[in-house]
């Protein structure tokens, strides 16, 4: 009896073994890092924050169980594009920093060692130099200074012909681009505050109806929290 019960033990970890290897499942795929209370983490409505001895991390990247986060002014984990001097960085969901390729938005991003963009593959050709981001074509006439579409994204390029990134005035209206320069829409949340742009990149104020909910912002374009 004990040999048929060691037996089906036996056979129930090699079918759950069999399961992990054909799904890929391992605890190495997974991106989400646990972020312990015990080691200085706190969560709010805003984000994730950090404390070291009782302090908290702000403007600073912390190293946590092998991987790399950034802490912003306001001390609330970044998440998406970040820019530091005169270098681009991207951090996962998760806060984690990358480093190699990832693919976003169908097109394979570079990053180097220590987490900073070097570029990306496509058929259109990207140059850096010491003003920032610029696009070689193919045809040189297609590209012109304003809104591009590139790669189904949108871009703005400025009078001397780079990439635009961050916040940007066009028109008298707001719009956000992220650090690869396009233009982002929807929702996007940003130092711990959330922000709507709308399908033509229009950062939204004042009153709106989104999903059938009504929003409040500021004029700043920030989200006002609903009681």
């Amino acid at each position: 009896m004990k040999n048929k019960q060691i037996i089906s033990i036996k056979t129930t970890l090699l079918a759950i073994l069999l399961i992990i290897l054909t799904t890929g499942c391992s605890l190495n795929s997974l991106q989400n890092v646990e972020k312990n209370k015990e080691d200085g983490w706190l969560e709010d409505e805003n984000g994730w924050r950090m404390t070291e001895d009782d302090t908290p991390v702000i403007n600073q990247w912390l190293e946590y169980k092998n991987h790399w986060y950034y802490f912003d002014k306001n001390g609330y984990m970044t998440t998406g594009w970040l820019k530091l001097k005169n270098s681009w960085y991207y951090l996962q969901e998760d806060g984690t920093m990358v480093t190699g390729n990832i693919d976003m938005d169908g097109s394979e991003y570079q990053f180097d060692e220590t987490g900073k963009w070097v570029g990306k593959k496509s058929n259109l050709k990207w140059i850096m130099d010491k003003n920032g981001w610029t696009v070689e074509l193919t045809d040189k006439a297609e590209l012109e200074n304003g809104w591009n579409k590139l790669n189904d994204k949108w871009y703005y390029f400025n009078e001397n012909g780079y990439i635009s990134s961050g916040w940007v005035n066009i028109d008298g209206y707001y719009y956000y681009l992220d650090g690869s320069g396009a233009m982002q829409t929807g929702w996007i949340q940003l130092g711990g505050y959330w922000y709507y742009l709308n399908p033509d990149g229009k950062m939204q104020t004042g009153e709106a109806v989104i999903d059938e909910v009504t929003y409040y912002f500021t004029n700043s374009g920030v989200m006002i929290p609903q009681e």
